[in-house]
């Protein structure tokens, strides 16, 4: 560059550092809310196939409760209270993995750690929810053992 030809240079003024903070904390939670919800879909259908394979292997278990005189519901609904357990336990392992984890990196990098209490509700209520969406296709599939089709297979 030649000292005598100014119009031929940018001076960049640097942001300042509250709307720097600002936007990229704006864009570290879009990123973190894409990732949440590219991960919600995974959990829902590992609980469903875990669960369907539970189901499919446990077909003499249910045959006989279903002969023992268990209804299709009550079938259903043991299916689906496993599911919800499983969706809730995971919700409040993600949730403590969470709060480890950003309490350990605050506390490597001398920060105060940033945690939402409703998170602690929160979490595990979506990790419920989760299981419970995950659960219906494996209960269906538990609702349709008959007594007779267990003996078959099993």
């Amino acid at each position: 560059m030649a000292p005598y030809s100014a119009d031929r240079v940018d001076a960049l003024v640097p942001p300042e550092p509250d709307a720097l903070r600002a936007r990229v904390e704006g864009s570290l939670s879009a990123l973190l809310s894409v990732l949440e919800l590219a991960a919600l879909p995974i959990g829902v259908l590992s609980i469903c196939a875990v669960t369907s394979l539970s189901v499919s292997q446990r077909r003499p278990e249910i045959g006989l409760r279903r002969a023992l005189g268990f209804g299709r519901l009550q079938i259903g609904g043991l299916i689906m209270i496993e599911c919800v357990t499983l969706g809730l336990l995971g919700g409040l392992l993600g949730m403590s993995a969470g709060v480890l984890v950003t309490g350990v990196v605050a506390a490597v990098r001398q920060w105060a750690p940033v945690i939402s209490p409703s998170l602690v509700i929160v979490a595990p209520l979506a990790g419920a929810g989760v299981g419970a969406v995950a659960g219906v296709l494996p209960a269906i599939l538990a609702m349709r053992v008959t007594p007779l089709s267990a003996l078959r297979s099993g």
